[in-house]
Parts: structure tokens; sequence; C-alpha cells
């Protein structure tokens, strides 16, 4: 029992449960106490909220919960309100986590309990957005299954990969299979539900065979599904596109996306990045023909799209750009093939040569009219340090030279086992981005041309003294730099 003498009008004034109680015609009216049965933390935490000066008072994850309890139980609209406001902004307030996931998952089960219907609408988005750090925290594993359902459904879920998201959900079925706490068939049921949500069309290959072991049905339909696209990915998507169930073949691209890993994927080409840009409300036609027109080098309907849909196309690396402009926090990108799980009957997809000029020429066109192409001071291609490229034998020396728009920004590359690169087009883009501090450049044809400019003076430097004299040379400024296997002339 905690006595705690309190001003009489201000509760009465404040508190609905107090109005009627001291207010009315109960005996307690009349008497110099009241006795109340509330929760005592919470019962403490509001006579805080009530009586303590609002500078020194403030709502966190640490008291939020027992002054909602105490707030529901005493009836103080104001404190109802401060506690929602409070939870709502908790998301928008920054991009990372700022509450531990115990705490969600405590008012996650708080909530339903006393009817607070707010937690059930901010949890779901805010675990979504935040994804990638939530898998982190060993209490991922605890979440209950109607909360992780709803976070899996989000539009607002963002990851690095599919394959992040499998893994994740794996852990959380493995967990869930050793726990007492639901009956076999509802587990397995609900194992299965979260398995569902997986596009396992974006998995890697061998990611895919691997879930086999513990997920035989999951896994061999995922592998089956990466088999067949990699036979015949466009007509796959033109089957989907025209039964509107473009969904599962969607990269997971939101507004809070800093990173996107898509190597070991051969399966994804341009049409499947170009799809993952589109808006969702394009009708199912206008979409095929985008598709088709992409597969074949066309770009008839590409000014209509911009015009309608305000949403630009991803061609490999020439439309790295566009990629830029919908999601302008990415910091690193990761294109990289895993080689070693490609069959040798397959090849790695790439755009056709003869239609590629045509392509480049009309794209171009666009980028100079409206003024992003080779902006380096635009802010959208100013984020961009890390880029990997390795395995991607469809690049050539003028993708390397559309990168160098990320000449401010970019300080590391990954070109290993690009084939197609010539030592000139190395030597180009080692020219333009100065900034470079870490280049993997391993069988490439890495040569002497690229070796003088490494060599040479740096422009850009306005530093007019240093202690040692080859510090004006870019490669004075080198980290890192990987240089097996290179054929290129010395």
């Amino acid at each position: 029992v905690l006595a705690v003498r309190a001003d009489r009008s201000r509760l009465i004034e404040s508190s609905s449960y107090f109005r009627a109680l001291l207010g009315g015609s109960f005996s307690e009216s009349g008497s110099g106490y009241v006795r109340i049965s509330c929760d005592l933390a919470a019962a403490v935490q509001v006579l805080r909220y009530l009586f303590e000066p609002p500078a020194s008072f403030a709502i966190s994850h640490h008291n939020f919960l027992p002054l909602l309890e105490g707030a529901l139980f005493l009836a103080v609209e104001s404190l109802l309100v401060d506690c929602e406001r409070w939870f709502r902004t908790v998301r928008s307030r920054n991009p990372s986590m700022v509450v531990p996931l115990d705490f969600i998952i405590e008012a996650w089960y708080f909530a339903p309990k006393h009817g607070v219907t707010f937690v059930e609408d901010v949890c779901p988005g805010y675990l979504a957005q935040n994804f990638v750090q939530v898998i982190s925290s060993r209490s991922f594993v605890h979440i209950p299954y109607d909360l992780l359902c709803s976070t899996i459904e989000s539009p607002n879920l963002t990851v690095d990969s599919e394959k992040q998201l499998c893994e994740a959900i794996l852990s959380w079925v493995s967990a869930s299979r050793q726990s007492c706490e639901q009956s076999v068939s509802n587990s397995a049921d609900n194992q299965l539900s979260l398995l569902s949500k997986v596009r396992v069309c974006l998995l890697p290959l061998g990611f895919a065979a691997g879930t086999k072991r513990n997920c035989f049905e999951f896994g061999n339909n995922a592998v089956c599904m990466i088999l067949n696209l990699l036979k015949d990915s466009l007509q796959t998507l033109l089957h989907t596109v025209t039964d509107d169930n473009l969904d599962s073949y969607r990269i997971r691209l939101t507004e809070y996306s800093k990173k996107i890993v898509l190597s070991g994927c051969p399966q994804l080409t341009t049409q499947f990045l170009y799809i993952s840009a589109l808006p969702t409300d394009l009708d199912a036609v206008f979409k095929r023909t985008i598709v088709s027109d992409v597969n074949d080098g066309c770009l008839n309907h590409y000014n209509g799209l911009v015009k309608k849909a305000k949403t630009l196309s991803f061609r490999n690396f020439e439309d790295l750009q566009c990629l830029l402009l919908r999601c302008p926090w990415i910091n690193e990108i990761n294109l990289s093939i895993d080689t070693s799980i490609i069959l040798s009957k397959y090849s790695i997809i790439s755009s056709r040569s003869e239609v590629r000029r045509d392509v480049n020429r009309n794209l171009s066109s666009y980028y100079m009219q409206s003024g992003l192409y080779g902006t380096s001071g635009n802010p959208v291609f100013s984020n961009i340090s890390k880029l990997i490229l390795e395995g991607r034998n469809d690049i050539t020396d003028m993708n390397l030279l559309e990168i160098s728009m990320l000449k401010s920004s970019l300080c590391y590359i990954n070109i290993k086992h690009c084939t197609l690169l010539t030592d000139d087009g190395i030597s180009t883009l080692l020219l333009n981005c100065r900034k470079m501090h870490s280049m993997v450049l391993s069988y490439t044809s890495f040569g002497n041309h690229s070796i003088q400019t490494l060599c040479s003076l740096d422009p850009s430097d306005s530093f007019s003294y240093h202690k040692d004299e080859h510090a004006h040379v870019m490669a004075f400024r080198l980290q890192e730099l990987h240089l097996e296997g290179c054929e290129g002339n010395y």
C-alpha cells in the first residue's frame, strides 16, 4: 500500500475516474482518502504525469506501458492522447530503430487485452521498415506469429535481399518448432503460411537448393521456378503480367532501402529490374507491352511510361540512374553474380549488343534533355560509395563510362571477372573517379594505361603542399588493390 497526497481538484479535472468517484454520490466523495485497485507502477506513473512539471516528465519506452495502463484504468483522457501521439511518432522519428524489439512485442501483447487499436496499427509498419535490424535481435524468434505475418505483408518491408527475408523466416520457423506454445498442427500451418510469402524466384539458386534439407517442398519448388526462369524468363513474366500477378516477381524496393543484394541470382534479368520499378497501378496490357519492349530493345513506350507513371526503367547499368532516383537512400549496390553455382549449360544473361546501341542513343537523349545524365552534383548520385559488379561478364567499357556519374562519392568498386572490360575502359573510370581508394580488379584486362592513370598527378588535388612528394598521385591514397590474374599488358 502506498499513500500519496494529491490535489483533489486536479484529480477531478484530469480524470473521469476520479471525477465520478470524488465528485458524485459515492461515499468516497466525502472522505479524506480513497483506495484504488490500479497497478501500483501504473498509478505512480499517472500521478507523475499529472503533478510533475511537463518539462521534467517525458514518455519513453521505459514508462509507456505503465502510463497507458494507468491512463486506461483512471480514464485520463489527455494522457491517452499523449501516449498515442508518442507511439505513432516513434515510427517517423528516425529511419533506424529507436525502441527495443522486446518493447514492441510486449506492446503487441498488451494491446488486444486492453482494447488499444493504435498499437496494432503502428507495430507492423515499424518493424517492416526496420526489418534488417529486427532480424539481428535475439528477440526476433519471439515475435508472435500474427505480428510477424503482418510485418512481412507490409508494403514498407525493407530487406537487402529476398534471401535475407527467407533466412529470417526459416530461423523463426526453426525456433517455433522447438516451442511448446502452439499445437503441432497450428505451428505447421503458420510455418507454411510464412514461407509462402517469400518470393522464391528472387532467391539465389544455391541457397534455394540448400533449403531442401529442412523444407524439402519449399526448396524444391523454389529450385524448379528458378530453373524455369533461367530457361525462358521472358515468357514466364509475360504470362504473369497477363494474370496480373507481378508481386511475386518484384524485387522489394521501398523508400527506406539502402542496399540491394542480387548476387547469386543469374535468373534476375533486365525485365525483373524493370518490373520492380513499375508502379503497381498500371494496367496489365501496358505492363505486358513494356516488358516485351525491354526484351526487344525497343523503347517506343518509354516516354509514355515516364509521362504516365513518372517511373524510369532500369536497364542493366546504363539505367542505374533510374534506381537511384527511385531509392535515393541507397549507398551500396551489389550486382555481382556467384558464378560457382551457375550450371555449365546456362550462360550469364546479358543484353544483346546489336540493340544496345539504339537503346543507349534513346536513353542518352532522354537524360540530356532532363538534365539527369552526368550531373554529379545531383544529391541523388552523391550517396553511392560502394559498387560490386563481380562476375558480370555483360559489362562493357561504355557501362564504366556511365558509372563515372558517381565520381563525387564512389570510393570502392569490385569488377573482378568482368571479362569484357578493356584496359582503356578501366583507365577512363580511374581518371574520372579520383576519390576511389579501394579496387578489386582481379581477372580483368588491367594494364599499362590503368597503371599510368594511377601514377599520374590528380588535377583535383587542391592541396599545394604535401610532406610526401608522391601524395599528389592517385595511387598514394589507395587502401586496397587486388590484381590477381590480370591479363593486361605491362
